[in-house]
């Protein structure tokens, strides 16, 4: 049994002599990287395993059996896995490019990094670095590693990423035949700005690399929805086939384009004016992308127990015809205050606690006002939260107890005050049916806690229940609750 492997340049891959493999003779570029399977030779099979493949694997090989006077051939093809490296705009990368196979004296280095169309991206002569030739682009924004040479890593530093970067690099190593492809995936870092409802903001769109001429200028400004928010052509505004929805909120300022500063100022910004903005400037491929938040300044009132008082809900953006409005008016809990269909006022299914107690202004609806005037103002109707738990303080004498919740605190005084009549005795005891109407009103759909007191143990279960009084001393007490939950 002979078999002898060949490359296409008669290097001695693998021989068999005698059905064992025979090593003596295998060129250097082959060993530790063959093996053949010994089991099978005596089915014909003697394929060979090449491992650690390398670009200058590729090629034909020769597989001859003298003894069966056999002959075959065999291409290898060798495939570059694109290794794929990611950059933030603005930023630096390392393009890897390290070849571990063969030896390669620096004086013999040769090196070239090329980009997808063909520029000198940078050049290893002899070991040393030549930028001779070296496109603009790139100059000045290039690094090797002299050091690193000999361990077979030529991989370029990229410094200053930019949008235009973006591709495929090329890393050749003539003398070992090899060839590395690189693609570069350049990122933007996202802006985000923040404007408050009724104001303005800038969205900024700033390009520094690369010069452009005012009647070379192009600049589109457009939403997440794809709307034309601002153009500038030629150096110039161009609101031809602007969204209505930016007319006459929009500029920029024509004195700093030849900055590369093409930053929009949005005015009396709304709540629909957020999401996602892009800056496109085709003549430089440049793209920014600005996410505009935009935040509402809570409008607080004030209202007196027993008053009225106004909530604003004014919107003058968007135009509502009446027969369309829809306007729903809901406590921090959930309760129907008041409903707005088809441009009338509609109660239908408004909490009791409202009813009587609010008005809208119908006059105003086409200026698109629908505040509510509350009337008989009360402490329940305070607030934004939900789930507000009321605790009385059991540290306290019997006669002293209050009511508490972090820095709010009400005094058994200020407790009658929440809907029981100023001159009812503290001490007067209420009928079930009383305290059920009472709790009804004030607390069943909130979260106070209240503290009441039994006449007796005895009475437990009777009807009749005695709110803590200031001349109670030591009464049984317990807590009913009345939780959201």
């Amino acid at each position: 049994m002979k078999v002898f492997w060949r490359s296409h340049d008669s290097k001695n891959v693998y021989d068999i002599i005698a059905g064992s493999a025979s090593l003596t003779g295998q060129h250097p570029e082959f060993r530790g990287r063959t093996e053949t399977f010994p089991d099978e030779y005596t089915n014909g099979n003697f394929s060979l395993l090449l491992k650690n493949l390398s670009l200058s694997d590729g090629g034909m090989y020769f597989c001859f059996i003298p003894p069966l006077d056999a002959d075959f051939q065999i291409e290898l093809q060798v495939t570059v896995v694109l290794e794929t490296v990611t950059g933030m705009r603005g930023g630096s990368v390392i393009l890897p490019c390290t070849h571990s196979d063969g030896v390669l004296y620096k004086d013999d280095v040769k090196v070239f990094w090329r980009s997808y169309d063909s520029k000198k991206v940078y050049d290893i002569v002899a070991g040393s670095a030549s930028l001779i030739g070296q496109h603009p682009e790139f100059r000045g924004r290039t690094e090797t590693f002299p050091e690193e040479y000999t361990n077979g890593n030529f991989s370029l530093l990229l410094k200053n990423v930019e949008l235009t970067d973006g591709g495929t690099y090329f890393c050749f190593i003539p003398p070992l035949s090899t060839e590395f492809q690189i693609e570069l995936q350049v990122t933007v870092v996202l802006d985000t700005v923040t404007g408050v409802r009724g104001g303005s903001v800038i969205l900024p769109c700033t390009y520094t690399h690369g010069v452009l001429y005012r009647d070379d200028m192009k600049v589109f400004w457009r939403s997440h929805d794809d709307k034309i928010v601002y153009d500038i052509i030629s150096g110039s505004p161009s609101l031809t086939g602007q969204h209505p929805e930016f007319r006459g909120r929009t500029e920029t300022f024509p004195d700093k384009y030849t900055n590369g500063n093409f930053s929009l100022l949005l005015k009396n910004v709304d709540l629909i004016d957020g999401g996602m903005y892009f800056c496109f400037i085709p003549p430089l491929s440049a793209e920014f992308q600005i996410e505009l938040q935009v935040t509402v300044v809570l409008d607080t009132v004030t209202g007196v127990r027993g008053g009225s008082v106004i909530l604003p809900c004014t919107y003058t953006h968007g135009v509502l015809y009446r027969d369309d409005m829809k306007v729903f008016w809901r406590s921090h809990d959930d309760k129907i205050v008041y409903d707005i269909i088809s441009g009338s006022p509609s109660l239908t299914g408004q909490h009791p606690e409202f009813r009587g107690r609010t008005e809208t202004f119908p006059d105003k609806y086409t200026n698109g006002n629908f505040s509510l005037l509350l009337k008989n103002v009360d402490l329940i109707d305070g607030g934004m939260t939900t789930g507000v738990v009321l605790k009385y303080d059991t540290s306290r004498p019997a006669g002293d107890l209050i009511i508490k919740d972090g820095d709010v605190c009400l005094t058994p005084e200020e407790f009658w005050t929440l809907g029981l009549s100023q001159s009812m005795d503290s001490n007067r005891m209420l009928s079930g049916n009383e305290l059920s109407k009472w709790l009804d009103r004030f607390l069943n759909r909130s979260a106070f806690r209240v503290p009441v007191y039994l006449v007796s143990e005895a009475q437990q279960d009777a009807p009749h229940f005695h709110f803590e009084g200031l001349r109670k001393t030591t009464p049984t007490a317990f807590v009913i609750e009345c939780s959201s939950s």
